[in-house]
């Protein structure tokens, strides 16, 4: 236990600290635009009709003889839009994505990306085509899918974070099945008899599948955010035989009740489910483990409104179920980081947005006053 003196010391030096980065965030440049430049993203292949089956399209850029410091893409896909679209960015050397999220909209999907380095050596393609990241899909037998981007946030930008982006190209990709040629026909030959086969029936899918939906309160989200999706785990442990069953899920804000809890956007399914009585453990995100007992699960359909019993606390920046030091520094290595508009201050690392713990897309003063409130914390226990 702490003494009360030891206390008042670490709250004075969270103040003195509080004050120092606040003034340091007022200070923090705004970036500027440019309408011209040399820079041009293109994806390839262009507008084209593909034939079912799977699929890969790069994001190509070409910065001429100029160096980029921070590649920003918005890209809204609408239309017939495979349920398994994927981006998966390929940062040049001395790069990382610090963000590349694929979100639902309301007419199809939203692709978000970053890249960026934390040094003041840029990139240059030299005037080459490269590819900075793939777009990967199971192309449909009909439809067609619009990729347009952004022109006003997708970017290219130098050391001084000014935008030298020409050209960016929109596309449209028609969907149609393999033709399948017309077979030459072969001699026939007399047919050898062949033994009579008794068929085995096929087994009827398994009835104990418990199919779990999830409503949580993430602390520190009260309005809507501008990131969506937060990847959560979900352990079971049967409160009789001591069972474990866990998944990770993907959970999205619940935009209409303004409440600020999520929902998942997909049925957690455990198959093999044995009915009884569980204790739920939830992990979220940037959040410290919070036990849920003694429910009540039976195969089927499950509903669990856990946001009703609690919020799971936030500010555990590295996953490790304690709010300590290493959060702490975390939260001051990347103060005053924003993702969009892209701030990146001089001596900041934004590379992760760990510390981004209200999830509204920024580390500012928000955030700081719920690591201080949280300090010392951790989470429950799974056995």
């Amino acid at each position: 236990m702490c003494s009360i003196s030891e206390t008042m010391k670490t709250v004075a030096k969270f103040i003195t600290i509080l004050i120092v980065l606040i003034s340091f965030l007022k200070s923090s440049p705004a970036y500027a635009a440019s309408s011209t430049g040399t820079a041009t993203l293109t994806l390839s292949p262009g507008t084209s009709t593909l034939t079912t089956g799977a699929k890969t399209i790069n994001l190509q850029l070409n910065t001429g003889t100029a160096s980029t410091n921070g590649i920003q893409i918005v890209a809204d896909f609408t239309g017939t839009v495979p349920v398994d679209l994927l981006f998966t960015p390929i940062p040049p050397a001395g790069f990382s994505a610090s963000y590349n999220q694929l979100i639902t909209i309301t007419n199809g999907k939203r692709l978000q990306v970053i890249i960026d380095t934390g040094s003041t050596t840029g990139y240059s393609t030299s005037g080459a085509q490269v590819s900075i990241g793939t777009l990967t899909f199971t192309a449909p037998t009909s439809g067609a899918m619009t990729v347009t981007f952004d022109q006003v946030q997708t970017a290219v930008l130098d050391s001084n974070y000014v935008d030298f982006l020409h050209t960016v190209t929109n596309a449209v990709y028609t969907f149609a099945p393999v033709s399948n040629p017309t077979p030459t026909p072969t001699p026939t030959s007399t047919p050898r008899p062949t033994p009579t086969v008794t068929p085995v029936p096929s087994p009827s899918p398994s009835p104990d599948t418990a199919q779990i939906n999830l409503t949580l309160k993430f602390e520190g989200v009260a309005e809507v955010p501008r990131t969506d999706p937060a990847l959560v785990n979900l352990t079971l442990v049967n409160t009789q035989s001591g069972t474990h069953l866990t998944k990770d899920a993907v959970v999205m804000l619940n935009r209409n009740d303004g409440t600020g809890t999520y929902t998942n956007n997909s049925t957690i399914s455990f198959s093999n489910f044995q009915n009884g009585t569980y204790n739920v453990f939830v992990k979220g995100p940037v959040h410290l483990i919070k036990i849920f007992s003694n429910k009540s699960i039976t195969a089927g359909v499950v509903t669990l409104d856990l946001a009703a019993e609690g919020q799971l606390k936030t500010a555990d920046t590295n996953g490790d179920n304690a709010i300590n030091t290493i959060d702490y520094a975390k939260m001051i290595s990347s103060f005053g980081c924003r993702k969009n508009p892209l701030r990146e201050p001089v001596g900041k690392d934004c590379t992760s947005y760990t510390a981004d713990v209200d999830i509204d897309g920024d580390v500012d003063i928000y955030d700081y006053a719920y690591l201080v409130g949280n300090y010392n914390q951790v989470g429950d226990q799974i056995p």
